[in-house]
């Protein structure tokens, strides 16, 4: 059902929350590397908004992202 491909260089595990943001879109806090801002503090987490184009979608990412973590 998904199509295309997401680079986000992240650890994804299980302490790493991810849920729906909204009808099309999934959450989830990380520390990004290398950091999105060189010059503020690199372990500190972010919130990353992954959107895609239908609600449907969405529910499958959620899902691979939980059944994906170490």
């Amino acid at each position: 059902m998904c199509t295309g491909n997401i680079l986000l260089n992240i650890s994804l595990t299980r302490s790493i929350p991810t849920s729906l943001y909204n009808k099309n879109s999934v959450s989830l806090i990380c520390v990004p590397n290398p950091p999105i801002d060189s010059k503020q503090d690199s372990v500190k987490p972010v919130c990353m908004v992954i959107r895609v184009k239908t609600a449907e979608m969405a529910q499958e990412l959620l899902k691979q992202l939980s059944d994906n973590k170490k």
